[in-house]
């Protein structure tokens, strides 16, 4: 659509579609996206990719550093660096280790989320992996 049709200058500005006009354009609609197929391969993941999957997001503390390595702010997670830069978790997490974005530096650390059970003398029955 040209510029000159946008706005206050395109012909059906604030003007309604009769009725006949709309059945028209919801059936066309409609046999328009019958024969449209959508296919998506979507695969099963096996036990051992969701637990890859998990391990990857569960517990990883970033630090920003700036351009001399003085740390400017670390984040507990991934998503809270993600959301005070304003871009995506994948963007966060594409950032190769010490890499750079937005003249920052980010280094990634693996935290420990093992759980620890004692009994009631302080001593160490097991440990946990806490996997999802």
């Amino acid at each position: 659509m040209s510029i000159m049709l946008k706005g206050t200058n395109h012909p059906f500005f604030c003007k309604t579609l009769s009725p006949e006009t709309r059945m028209k354009r919801s059936e066309s609609n409609k046999t328009y996206w019958s024969k449209v197929k959508f296919k998506r391969n979507i695969k099963p993941k096996t036990p051992e990719t969701l637990l890859n999957l998990t391990l990857s997001t569960i517990g990883v503390s970033v630090k920003v550093l700036d351009k001399k390595g003085n740390l400017v702010e670390t984040f507990p997670t991934i998503t809270s660096a993600a959301k005070h830069f304003g871009v995506s978790n994948c963007t966060i997490s594409c950032i190769p280790d010490k890499g750079e974005f937005h003249n920052f530096i980010f280094e990634y650390k693996l935290n420990d989320t093992r759980v620890w059970v004692y009994d009631i003398n302080e001593e160490l029955i097991k440990v946990f992996n806490t996997t999802r």
